[in-house]
């Protein structure tokens, strides 16, 4: 009767194998769809997605540490077009992931379209998310997250590919190889920055696209 609750393994120190239950982390049940994204922030709160094509359930929910709902984009969406009947914007939503620093949050959503907002005391700024529109709108986009630089990645099954989106800003990455006698580090630098503008979903979306070049150094 709670297979669509969330749940949570307290493993600690614990010895594996680990052997005990978990714990149901919010009595009152969220979802109604088996299609769901559970991830669990630095800050303690729980971000949980559902897919739904059909209904007017929410698609993005905000546990806190104690497990009560304290945010979810259906309730977020009315709010933001003052429209008591308006269907959740994020209701096609297929994954969600939360960036290190705690300041993001970006879902794929079923088209395979990619979008992102910024966190708020850990609750998405829903009015100033961003779409990225990531090319052929096809089903379905599968899963995503971020890496340690908050570049994005994601995979979709109906583009058949797997992406990484760039956050912007000046990058340097550094490799060193040495045959013994002499090292030589090849350094990426960014050449100047093409910013395309897309038009897409309500707000729009920034894609930012970056050609890079070698450079080699011995010493």
């Amino acid at each position: 009767t709670s297979k669509l609750n969330v749940w949570a393994y307290a493993l600690g120190t614990s010895a594996l194998p680990y052997a005990d239950p978990p714990t149901l982390v919010n009595p009152t049940p969220l979802l109604v769809n088996a299609q769901n994204n559970v991830i669990r922030g630095a800050n303690g709160m729980y971000y949980v997605s559902q897919n739904r094509s059909a209904g007017i359930e929410a698609g993005i929910f905000v546990l806190d540490t104690s497990g009560s709902a304290i945010f979810n984009s259906l309730t977020a969406t009315r709010t933001l077009l003052s429209n008591t009947g308006a269907p959740d914007i994020f209701t096609n939503t297929y994954g969600i992931a939360v960036s290190p620093d705690q300041q993001w949050l970006a879902a794929v959503l079923g088209n395979s379209d990619i979008a992102v907002m910024p966190l708020t005391n850990g609750i998405p700024d829903i009015a100033s998310r961003l779409l990225i529109d990531t090319g052929s709108n096809v089903t379905l986009g599968r899963d995503i997250a971020f890496d340690a630089a908050n570049n994005i990645h994601y995979v979709s099954s109906g583009q058949l590919i797997y992406r990484v989106l760039a956050t912007g800003g000046i990058s340097t990455a550094t490799t060193s190889y040495s045959d013994g006698v002499t090292t030589f580090n090849i350094s990426l630098v960014p050449e100047p920055s093409a910013v395309v503008l897309a038009a897409a979903g309500l707000l729009g979306g920034v894609v930012a696209w970056r050609r890079r070049r070698g450079r080699g150094s011995p010493r």
